[in-house]
């Protein structure tokens, strides 16, 4: 087995592992897991395979802060 295709089988064997995990607790199949853990390995697994969730509309909204004017500090009078 080449390099790729064993780093592209490990990748698989931790995404449906972290994926099972979580559908089994969020199911009520298990009572107590680190969801914040098995959470960040799913989507760093999703990540090397090039998935990124929810990306698009952060890149939109900074976006269009760009395009707005800079606000002015309100005038305080003293």
């Amino acid at each position: 087995m080449t390099d790729e295709r064993f780093g592209a089988f490990i990748r698989l064997t931790v995404l449906a592992w972290s994926g099972g995990l979580l559908t089994l607790y969020y199911l009520g199949g298990l009572t107590r897991l680190d969801t914040t853990f098995i959470g960040g390995l799913l989507t760093q697994t999703l990540a090397a395979f090039g998935i990124t969730l929810g990306s698009q509309k952060k890149e939109e909204k900074s976006s269009e802060l760009k395009d707005q004017p800079a606000r002015k500090a309100p005038d305080i009078g003293q």
